[in-house]
């Protein structure tokens, strides 16, 4: 923590504050080395995979929840608003598909991914 906390130029308080939430949020997690007292973090993949993925499924249910008002809102013939939500649904389904066709290519990829195999660099310019 304390290389951390010398980093950022942070108070040891915002520092031990951050990392008890990103532990809480499962994308951190902290290690220790027999022998030494110090607790280590590390990125934890899984929860963040994991977190993602809760997410996306947060955007499905947004999405059935904008249905339901669209079809709801309909008999009112307020067409700007339908308009709106119908717009918001189609930029919601379109954000999720991508995310999952993304995740699906993570998945069936990431090894070469991660050894940087074929044309997937690690690095962005």
């Amino acid at each position: 923590m304390d290389e951390i906390q010398t980093y950022l130029s942070a108070s040891k308080s915002s520092v031990s504050t951050a990392l008890k939430n990103l532990t809480r949020l499962h994308l951190i997690e902290p290690i220790t080395f027999s022998g030494n007292r110090l607790r280590y973090y590390r990125i934890n993949m899984t929860g963040y995979l994991n977190r993602s993925k809760r997410r996306m499924k947060g955007l499905d249910s947004m999405n059935e929840l904008l249905n339901e008002v669209i079809e709801l809102r309909a008999e009112e013939g307020d067409q700007d608003f339908i308009t709106d939500l119908q717009e918001m649904l189609a930029f919601n389904l379109f954000i999720s598909r991508s995310a999952k066709r993304i995740l699906r290519e993570w998945e069936e990829n990431k090894d070469r991914i991660i050894n940087n195999e074929g044309n997937h660099p690690l690095t962005f310019n």
